[in-house]
């Protein structure tokens, strides 16, 4: 095999003649700007062969190799050390399991000066050490911290001048009374005034503390605090997980409203933010934290169900915020309508929606969404786009709105959600799952979908035109279905066929439901993008339409002992799987096929490769 390739090389600016020149493949690949790229694909495995072919390759190979090194459970930490003073040099990246396994000596991190990840799940107990250990790597950009017990200082943290993302886990248990997981607000400005360039911080399993601990009296960090003029302008992202905030013994409610609002004053920047808790302490706080954030893009909450608190939080969200790109809401049971809307409405420049588990989420919202008269969603859903009455009204095309996630809402339906398919012209990901916009009233229409060119995941289900079918969990149990399941017409199957070719973008399509069938996808070819597909749907309601395919696949098998043997389920479960290879062999463009069976919610049959 020659290693000399072909590159053409454009001569001149003004010149469109591309002429060959002989270049020697190591001297190609000695580019690191490719050979990045390459690594950057290829697993561990591949990067050990490469180091092992030849030794012009073992010297570019060699540092993508030992590049990230992740440590479990060491059983020889001595063959370890060995290893990062060896090849140290070409380390970016450790995560250890256990931190006492290894001895923490400055030594030890001054053999990897290029480390810029670290991941550690046991830190030492000892904070001055380890602190000084964190000082032999002051290259250091991401550090997470996992630990299953307090025992380490988190203003250990400052000695990292040049962090950009921090993550702090105590991983223990939110219900415990214990103190363990105690972070003093001092430590957090100490924090954010010595990690200048920090842009991302997240906190989990803890709890902040206004002052000293009430049992050790600790006051670390606090004296170097008293500077009131320096901001963290480049922090832009902060997630709280499980995080509540508790005032000390001589502090009341206002004292500690100050303190929390000092600390958002001191990140003007902060775009991103999560809020994250199991339980329903320290909701009182996060309406505190979103009236002080004004300027924030994307906001996510989740919150454990039925919690009392949620309509709160949409009020301080109404109240102070209207620059909103991302709002992601889970679950929003009890979120009321009127202030879902008002906040859209509120928040043109809305890119990304996600709503999850909510029976308020309504059409009405979604035609906000498009710029559509509220009148329209009192009508009944016809089967065009709009009525007779109302087909002088011209939906405004708009090009804000790029993804949306109503899984679970069950209150929109085929109006609403066609509404949005037809304006929305921007629109790349929608997931219409467990909602009633799920017949073939969706696909019908005059108007052709503002999306097709843009659109490249959707997930849906796909159910039988009938009238009061409950759109959660009545269609999981199989044993409510007919012997003969209502399935679409021939023409009714064209129409659906022919809206999704038209979606020329789309890659991922994810179907469930009763109405799926394999008839589908045999007439006519898909969107010719589509490359990951996800079919889940119960075996019995492949039975009308299998049937006669199975009778003439039984009676081609040959007559054996474990053809006698087989069950009648596993007999249709062979027709069906070989039915799907007959009917998507020939797709080329295919790299995924993935088929469920909703009675066990489990894969049957998954296929990867470019074909089947």
């Amino acid at each position: 095999m020659s290693n000399r390739l072909h590159v053409y090389i454009l001569h001149s600016q003004h010149s469109q003649e591309m002429i060959p020149h002989k270049v020697s493949l190591d001297d190609l690949l000695a580019l690191p700007e490719l050979t990045d790229i390459i690594a950057a694909h290829l697993p561990l495995g591949t990067r050990e062969v490469l180091v092992q072919t030849c030794r012009a390759w073992k010297f570019i190979w060699t540092p993508y190799l030992y590049e990230t090194i992740r440590f479990g459970e060491l059983k020889c930490p001595s063959l370890c050390e060995s290893m990062l003073y060896t090849y140290g040099h070409h380390v970016k990246s450790i995560n250890l399991w256990s931190f006492r396994q290894l001895n923490p000596s400055p030594r030890l991190f001054s053999a990897v000066p290029n480390l810029t990840s670290l991941v550690l799940q046991s830190p030492p107990r000892l904070k001055q050490e380890f602190q000084i250990s964190l000082e032999a790597v002051p290259r250091l950009k991401s550090l997470t911290f996992t630990s299953a017990e307090h025992c380490t200082s988190f203003s250990v943290v400052a000695s990292l001048a040049g962090l950009e993302c921090l993550k702090w886990n105590y991983a223990r248990s939110f219900t415990s009374e214990v103190s363990d997981g105690q972070l003093l607000i001092a430590e957090i400005l100490h924090v954010l005034k010595s990690c200048r360039r920090l842009k991302q911080l997240h906190l989990e399993n803890t709890i902040v503390v206004d002052q000293e601990s009430p049992d050790t009296g600790d006051t670390r960090g606090q004296e170097d605090n008293k500077d009131d003029s320096w901001e963290n302008s480049t922090l832009v992202e902060m997630s709280l997980r499980n995080t509540s905030f508790q005032h000390g013994r001589h502090q009341d409610q206002t004292e500690h409203s100050a303190l929390l609002s000092g600390v958002m004053e001191r990140i003007p920047n902060l775009f991103t933010l999560m809020l994250d808790q199991h339980t329903g302490s320290g909701i009182r706080d996060w309406i505190h934290l979103l009236e002080h954030t004004p300027h924030l893009g994307q906001l996510t909450l989740i919150l454990p169900e039925n919690s009392y608190h949620q309509p709160l939080l949409l009020k301080a969200i109404l109240q102070s915020h209207s620059k909103l790109e991302t709002l992601k809401i889970h679950p929003g049971e009890n979120y009321p309508q009127e202030l879902l809307h008002e906040i859209m409405m509120k928040n043109p420049r809305l890119q990304i929606i996600s709503v999850n588990k909510s029976s308020v989420f309504e059409d009405n919202t979604l035609l906000s969404l498009c710029g559509m008269p509220k009148s329209l969603s009192t009508l009944p859903n016809p089967t065009p786009s709009f009525p007779s009455s109302q087909k002088s009204i011209q939906p405004i095309l708009t090009y804000t709105l790029r993804s949306l996630n109503l899984n679970a809402c069950a209150s929109v339906t085929c109006h609403g959600a066609r509404a949005i398919l037809e304006t929305c012209a921007g629109l790349e990901s929608l997931d219409l799952c467990r909602t009633s916009a799920n017949s073939i009233e969706l696909f019908e229409g005059e108007r052709p979908w503002a999306c097709q060119k843009t659109l490249y995941k959707l997930s849906m289900d796909l159910r039988p035109r009938t009238q009061n079918y409950a759109p959660y969990n009545a269609w999981w149990d199989l044993h409510s279905y007919s012997s003969n399941p209502p399935y679409y017409s021939t023409e009714e199957e064209a129409t659906i066929r022919s809206r999704l070719y038209a979606c020329k973008a789309l890659q991922q399509l994810t179907l469930t439901g009763r109405a799926v069938t394999i008839s589908l996808f045999e007439s006519e070819p898909l969107p010719p993008r589509l490359q990951f597909i996800e079919l889940l749907f119960p075996l019995p309601a492949l039975t009308g339409q299998t049937k006669l395919y199975m009778d003439e696949y039984q009676s081609s098998r040959a007559p054996s002992t474990s053809s006698v043997q087989s069950t009648k389920s596993a007999i249709r479960k062979e027709a069906v799987i070989e039915r799907i290879n007959d009917v998507f062999s020939d797709w080329e463009q295919l790299k995924v096929l993935t088929w469920k069976s909703t009675k066990h919610h489990k894969m049957l049959a998954s296929v990867k490769g470019t074909r089947w």
